[in-house]
């Protein structure tokens, strides 16, 4: 974990945090920590907005009005944070890339390499902002690993934004094969996302799943998958995908566990159901069916096959007899 201490230094401060920097944390001091980078908004085939989410832990005996500061060329500010302890995870920054420019894995990889993170503003109650800025440390806790997820899901995000809607309407063997030149995120998501248009309660946040395991089973892969869904709250698909692509994929979500059935999918994506085979005796095709007839008019008749001739009678001729 990287630690950026907005202009303090590794010693105690006796007079204003009451006490030594302890475990990353000031013990009555301010930790902004930021933990991850999402793809907020996918438009025209590619990201234009990206969320950067952390989490404020005020130790400090004091409200935060606001305290800002910039981080791999992104801007970010806290708001108001009361004293007490931690927030839940909040958005401390949204990048808007509408314009243009880098895209949100580029900003993830930037914000990880930075080390500087001085306090442009801070604003505490009843604190001059310079003690303010003693008091604040930054700590990024993502790595090169959580940039590569940043780069999985907005491609995945990307994919599925363009091609979702298509994808859908394809017969299922057609979409699983597509599926299959994207990466097993993409697959999940897409599965994931064609099952939640039936859900009843939860929604799911699509373009949040990302595969934990994948297991080569007898005739099928096994992709078990994390997702987000309302709420900011996790849930768990085990996804069975049949080697044999006419096989509707079998799902196994985690508020069923257990129990695996059929994916839902839309009319569309449904195999064709095989062909009926004919009855014992029946010909496969007609022998004779009356010739079309034009508008208002009877059809016609079959044509009349003439009968077989009778077999010649033997000939009494001396001359046929054999030699």
């Amino acid at each position: 974990m990287k630690i950026v201490r907005a202009l303090a230094t590794a010693v105690c401060l006796p007079v204003l945090l009451c006490g030594c920097w302890w475990n990353g944390v000031p013990s009555d001091g301010v930790l902004i920590r930021i933990d991850s980078v999402d793809v907020e908004q996918v438009q025209a085939g590619r990201p234009n907005a990206c969320a950067i989410n952390g989490q404020v832990v005020n130790n400090s005996k004091n409200k935060i009005e606001n305290i800002a500061f910039d981080l791999g060329g992104v801007h970010f500010q806290t708001g108001t944070v009361h004293a007490g302890g931690p927030t839940p995870e909040i958005v401390l920054a949204s990048v808007d890339l509408s314009q243009g420019g880098s895209n949100c894995t580029d900003v993830a990889r930037k914000i990880v390499a930075d080390t500087a993170a001085p306090a442009l503003d801070c604003t505490m109650t009843g604190v001059p902002e310079g003690d303010c800025q003693k008091l604040t440390i930054v700590s990024v806790k993502m790595s090169d690993d959580d940039v590569k997820k940043v780069q999985d899901l907005e491609q995945a995000e990307i994919f599925l934004e363009d091609q979702a809607a298509r994808l859908q309407k394809l017969p299922l063997p057609q979409a699983l094969g597509e599926l299959e030149k994207g990466s097993d995120n993409i697959t999940a998501d897409f599965i994931i996302r064609t099952d939640a248009q039936n859900w009843a309660v939860n929604r799911y946040d699509e373009g949040s799943a990302r595969v934990t395991k994948k297991t080569a089973v007898a005739g099928a892969t096994v992709l078990r998958a994390e997702y987000d869904y309302i709420g900011n709250q996790t849930g768990w698909v085990n996804i069975t995908l049949y080697d044999d692509k006419s096989k509707i994929p079998c799902v196994e979500f985690w508020d069923f566990a257990g129990s695996c059935r059929d994916l839902r999918i839309p009319d569309a994506m449904k195999p064709a159901p095989p062909a009926e085979a004919p009855e014992s005796g029946q010909a496969d095709t007609p022998v004779s069916e009356p010739a079309p007839a034009a508008d208002g008019m009877e059809p016609a008749p079959a044509p009349e096959v003439p009968p077989a001739a009778p077999p010649a009678a033997p000939s009494t001729d001396p001359a046929d007899a054999p030699g």
